[in-house]
């Protein structure tokens, strides 16, 4: 088309060609797209996108999210657990340490447990001291004996009780007392308390009822020295 010399064009020829020429290369400029370097950097990026989204699994999203959720309910859960055992164990310490009552006890855990639900307390002080629901008694003329336990005692005390030494002393008592003043009932206790500790109340470890003292000590003694 321009392999003629423009040098024998005329004027009016040589502006007719510079005209055409001017009219295709913006026509041309027209079809193509310029692209900001934004809209080339977000192209990039949803390319990288799509590419990475095609070699991850069907449902890995999901299933790492059940993966990590699962150690933290299982963290929360043990913590839970520790929380509870430790304010058992606290309980049981002020309770014993005091001297408080089954029944001030009792009342104690519903009250915590009614105002904090998810604190999941023993509803009975029984449950909180582990003291045991049915006891044995057996009969020593001519009354009844009721054994709870050298053993059983101390450990409760070692399990609820910190600072203790390594090695204990005990201080034993047996002594009688009347139940009322009308009648001819009378209780004899056997009595321990640890005497190089600082817990001054003593436990019980047997306990006779009759309306005379033990007709056998050998009979009254015999489930303690055993």
């Amino acid at each position: 088309m321009w392999r003629k010399d423009t040098s024998l064009l005329s004027r009016k020829q040589l502006k007719r060609r510079m005209e055409a020429w001017h009219s295709t290369s913006i026509s041309n400029s027209k079809k193509l797209k310029v692209r900001s370097p934004e809209e080339i950097l977000r192209e990039g990026q949803n390319l990288e996108r799509t590419v990475s989204l095609d070699f991850v699994p069907n449902n890995s999203v999901n299933a790492n999210e059940t993966i990590k959720a699962e150690p933290q309910n299982i963290t929360r859960v043990s913590i839970d657990n520790i929380e509870r055992k430790n304010l058992n164990f606290e309980l049981r310490k002020w309770a014993i340490k005091y001297n408080i009552s089954i029944c001030a006890t009792s009342d104690l855990l519903k009250v915590l447990n009614n105002a904090i639900p998810s604190i999941n307390l023993p509803q009975d002080a029984r449950t909180l001291l582990g003291t045991p629901r049915d006891s044995v008694s057996k009969i020593i003329f001519p009354g009844k004996y009721i054994h709870f336990g050298l053993e059983n005692q101390l450990l409760r005390i070692i399990q609820t009780t910190n600072g203790l030494p390594s090695t204990l002393f005990l201080q034993i008592n047996i002594d009688g007392l009347p139940i009322h003043k009308s009648s001819n009932k009378q209780l004899w206790p056997i009595q321990c308390k640890l005497a190089n500790s600082k817990i001054v109340h003593p436990f019980v470890i047997g306990v006779y009822c009759g309306d005379k003292k033990p007709n056998s000590a050998n009979e009254f003694m015999y489930d303690f020295i055993q």
